[in-house]
């Protein structure tokens, strides 16, 4: 048995993997552990992961299906749950902690440096932003000053 927790926000979301069975819960829902037919699911978002579903009367039951078929047809529970930290992911959700069979939980570091680069590429581009309204340049001038500054040597460069 493998156990994913996830971050999507500020809720925190939790993945069972045991064999074939999945199961899913979030805060919100006081950690009752539900398998995915019990989920609500986005139409938007089931049509963009399968565009062919778009116009299907049935797409729920098609999409669960879908995702059953697929975990069957991994091998092992770490296979299934690489697939599924992959595919929440691109949904937002960030894996924080991976736990088999009880044993003490790992933290998925990849994951957390990935958190920093995206906190640190959203203060740089406030940091810009802010830059460019206090001066009234606009990003263009900006990167245009910053690449003239850089084609000088070191010592040409006034850092205060």
């Amino acid at each position: 048995m493998i156990e994913v927790i996830f971050y999507y926000g500020s809720e925190v979301s939790f993945v069972r993997i045991s064999r074939n069975d999945i199961r899913f819960a979030t805060g919100s829902s006081g950690n009752k552990l539900a398998p995915i037919d019990g989920l609500r699911l986005s139409y938007s978002g089931v049509c963009r992961e399968h565009p062919d579903l778009e116009l299907n009367k049935e797409w729920k039951q098609e999409a669960i299906k879908r995702f059953k078929d697929k975990i069957k047809s991994l091998r092992t529970e770490d296979d299934k749950a690489q697939y599924i930290i992959e595919d929440l992911k691109k949904h937002g959700y960030v894996a924080k902690f991976k736990q088999k069979a009880g044993h003490r939980k790992e933290v998925i570091k990849w994951m957390a440096l990935t958190d920093l680069l995206i906190v640190g590429g959203v203060f740089l581009l406030m940091f810009v932003l802010a830059y460019c309204k206090m001066t009234g340049k606009s990003i263009k001038e900006l990167i245009l000053e910053i690449r003239e500054a850089l084609a000088g040597t070191v010592e040409e460069i006034d850092i205060r």
